[in-house]
């Protein structure tokens, strides 16, 4: 089945659910960082397209860019999304990878970036900066209770920052992923603070 946006945004409170379980567990939830952007995975590049000719009512196409070999959006949205449990948390990005050759296990809302106030300019020192913020986490780690972590540095074409990621992918589909700046910023929307 093809995704549409009223079927994601009907999928939206049990997506948003997963995220704040997802923070809690990290022991982020107190911290109530921006939440940055959510994004979707989409498996056919036509189901992705179809996607991004759709979004017009909701808002407007900001950036659109090759990053590893594929194009990913970064679409805006005119009214944001909020997660559940936390309306004033307000979500105005959406970020819309292209599919890559091989499918993703999920086909929909799959991930949330947060801002989080490090100054890393590497994985490593990202990482080191989360073992502040993670209880029992220690950089490196490939795991950490429930989550599959995993830290990358993507640099797509004609960005302002590097964008030093570290994830913590749940064993329920969702991941949160930390970042030291927006992504307004890495591609050059804002200036950085």
């Amino acid at each position: 089945m093809a995704l549409t946006w009223k079927l994601l945004f009907a999928q939206w409170p049990v997506f948003s659910e997963r995220i704040e379980q997802a923070e809690r567990q990290l022991g982020l939830a107190q911290r109530s960082w921006q939440i940055d952007h959510c994004a979707l995975r989409v498996n056919c590049a036509d189901n992705a397209q179809q996607l991004v000719d759709d979004f017009v009512p909701f808002g407007k196409v900001v950036s659109n860019k090759a990053v590893n070999g594929r194009p990913i959006l970064l679409l805006q949205l005119d009214e944001p999304l909020a997660l559940i449990g936390q309306p004033q948390r307000k979500i105005r990005y959406i970020e819309l990878p292209f599919p890559k050759s091989k499918p993703h296990p999920i086909d929909g809302w799959e991930h949330v970036e947060l801002v989080s106030p490090c100054d890393a300019d590497s994985a490593q020192a990202l990482e080191l900066c989360a073992q502040q913020w993670v209880k029992g986490y220690q950089s490196g780690d490939a795991s950490w209770g429930e989550f599959v972590v995993k830290s990358s540095c993507p640099k797509g074409e004609g960005e302002a920052l590097a964008n030093p990621s570290l994830a913590f992918k749940h064993k329920n589909g969702v991941c949160i992923k930390l970042h030291p700046y927006s992504l307004a910023q890495v591609l050059g929307l804002t200036q950085a603070s």
